[in-house]
Formats: structure tokens, C-alpha cells, sequence
């Protein structure tokens, strides 16, 4: 029994989504929207384009992987939740997907079971799965989106979790949360910047390759 769930819609693939990417983001953006938004400014993007160039050049001799083709670039948390959220949904909507079709199998086994002994007044047991499978996209679609702007408050770049978020694979930063992360560090600014710079490179340049 494939039943078709009432809040999901369909991918650009024309697809059915488990997995509500809107609801995920919708989510995100909200949570991180109460915590507080810094505007990116010039200063900021000026120190992060050094910080790249001073670090792609060590990068260069340092690893056999060569640069991305798509330039480094400073975000803001927003941002971040907006560029990395596709990658989470295709990382996440499996894991609904198994759910969902897992309440499938135990609400097909509870039909057969009670086939041709329907009890009067109960509801439909497809219209009950059809209910469970959306919860559970939907439950999860909260979850994730909550999970997301709580990083976003944190992470430092798109490649802190460790998951190829990005396509194609490219680095970036987010420069309130650098900032953030060097407070009560005796260390120059711009070493914190290059620092991070040489993180996010790093492991773009091994998911891109």
C-alpha cells in the first residue's frame, strides 16, 4: 500500500517528498532570526578574501587537491542555513523515507489482519497511515530545521559537521561566528581568520575530489 502523504509535495523531479524541505527551512530561518541577524559589511568581506588568499596559497603547495573553481565567500548565518539546506535534506530524507515506509508495512500487516472483520465506526486504517506518515515527515522536516539553526548560531563554516553540504563542493564562512569563536583568544584576528580559511579550504577541496 503506497500511500500518498496529505503535507508532502513532489521534488523538481517530479517525485514525491518525504521530507518537507520547506518546512525544514521555514524552520531554520525562524530560530535564527530570534537569536539575532549581523548584517555582513564591507570590513567583514575584506578580511575573509585575505584570509582565503593567504591560505589557498599554502593549500596549493600543502595538498594534491587542486582549488575549486567557484570563488571562497564570507555568509552570514542565514545564509548558511539557505546554502547548506539542500545538502541536509538529501542527507536526512532517507532516514524519513524509512520511517515512513515502515509504518506503511505495519499498517498493511494490521489491514490484512483484521481484512473481511472491518469493526463499525473505526477509521479507514489507509486514512490512520496516511496521518502517520505525515506526522513523521513532518516531525522530522521540525527537527532538522531546529537542529540547522542551532548550528547556524555556531559553525564556523559549511564543512564543520563534517558532510558534503555544498554542490559543487566550495568553501565558506560565516564571520559573526569566527569572531564569536575567538573571543578571550590572545590571538590576532586575522591568524583566527586564516585559520578557519585553511579548515573550510581543506575539506572543500576533498569533497570536490
Amino acid at each position: 500500500m503506497n500511500c500518498v502523504l496529505p503535507m508532502t509535495g513532489e521534488n523538481a523531479d517530479g517525485k514525491e517528498e518525504v521530507l518537507s524541505i520547506t518546512t525544514a527551512r521555514d524552520t531554520a530561518r525562524k530560530f535564527v532570526t530570534t537569536q539575532g541577524l549581523k548584517p555582513l559589511g564591507t570590513k567583514e568581506g575584506s578580511v575573509v578574501e585575505s584570509a582565503f588568499e593567504i591560505s589557498e596559497l599554502w593549500l596549493n603547495e600543502a595538498t594534491a587537491f587542486p582549488a575549486s573553481t567557484h570563488a571562497p565567500m564570507a555568509v552570514s548565518r542565514m545564509d548558511w542555513v539557505l546554502e547548506t539546506m539542500p545538502g541536509w535534506h538529501k542527507t536526512i530524507e532517507p532516514l524519513a523515507a524509512g520511517l515512513s515506509s515502515a509504518i506503511s508495512d505495519l499498517m498493511d500487516q494490521a489491514m490484512n489482519a483484521q481484512a473481511g472483520d472491518p469493526e463499525q465506526g473505526q477509521p479507514p486504517i489507509e486514512m490512520i497511515t496516511a496521518m502517520l506518515r505525515s506526522f513523521i515527515g513532518t516531525m522530522i522536516a521540525t527537527q532538522l530545521g531546529q537542529s540547522i539553526g542551532t548550528l547556524a548560531i555556531s559553525v564556523t563554516g559549511a564543512h564543520d559537521v563534517g558532510l558534503p553540504l555544498l554542490d559543487p563542493a566550495r568553501a565558506i564562512v560565516i564571520p559573526e561566528n569566527i569572531e564569536n569563536w575567538a573571543v578571550d583568544l590572545e590571538i590576532a584576528k586575522s591568524e583566527v581568520f586564516i585559520f578557519h580559511a585553511l579548515r573550510e579550504g581543506a575539506v572543500a577541496r576533498l569533497f570536490a575530489h
